[in-house]
This record gives C-alpha cells, sequence and structure tokens, in this order.
C-alpha cells in the first residue's frame, strides 16, 4: 500500500508506504520518500505517525520495521520521535559515494506507539 503526502500550498510532496504487509503475522515494512525542498517542516513526522496509527488500529498490526541508512540522522529523528527503537545493524551493506555505509534496523510495536502517542497529547 503506497499513499502520497500532499500538502494543499504544493501539492504531492512524496509518498509513504507499508509493503510486504503479512497479516497471518501482522507485520509490515515502512518506507517513504519526501522531496527535499520539503525536509525539516514536519511533514514526514506527521504522515509517518498517521500511517502507524492507520497500520496499528485499522489494520491491526503487531508491528512495523523500516532500515535507514547511518549517515541519514535526520531520519533517525524522525523515526525515534514516532516511536521505532534500533533493533539491530547491517554492517557496511550499502555503498554509496565511494563508501559503505551501515543499514540500521528499526521497529515499532503497537503497545509502544500507543503508548507514545497516549504520553504526547
Amino acid at each position: 500500500m503506497a499513499l502520497g503526502i500532499e500538502i494543499e500550498s504544493t501539492g504531492l510532496i512524496g509518498y509513504i508506504s507499508l509493503k510486504r504487509t503479512r497479516p497471518e503475522e501482522r507485520n509490515a515494512d515502512f518506507g517513504i520518500a519526501i522531496r527535499k525542498e520539503n525536509w525539516s517542516q514536519a511533514y514526514g513526522r506527521d504522515a509517518t505517525n498517521t500511517i502507524l496509527r492507520f497500520a496499528f488500529s485499522e489494520m491491526n498490526l503487531h508491528r512495523v520495521t523500516l532500515t535507514v541508512l547511518d549517515y541519514n540522522e535526520r531520519a533517525q529523528r524522525c523515526y525515534k520521535a514516532c516511536g521505532f527503537r534500533e533493533e539491530g545493524r547491517m554492517r557496511e551493506a550499502k555503498y554509496r559515494e565511494g563508501r559503505y555505509c551501515d543499514k540500521f534496523i528499526m521497529g515499532v510495536l503497537k503497545s509502544e506507539f500507543l503508548q507514545a502517542e497516549t504520553a504526547s497529547t
């Protein structure tokens, strides 16, 4: 499932998705991309919280996971703010711009997300 991220003033600025949903295990993989000119405006955090709320409340998922490259600190901060926790690291899993980068594996459980959401209101 992929959805567009749209803002009234600009239109479509990115997408967000839940991939490889496994209903029998109640798991899904998360992905997001936002145009660079729309970074640092809380759109990613808002969209992430919205799709996680949908995943856990409407789809009744138990767990959502993602991978993020080690140098993408902005994304890591966003994911942590939305309840994701680092679960592991794949060492030198991606070659980019002349060097190998680690990938972090992050996940959030339904109970963790609901607890964090309740605490923030």
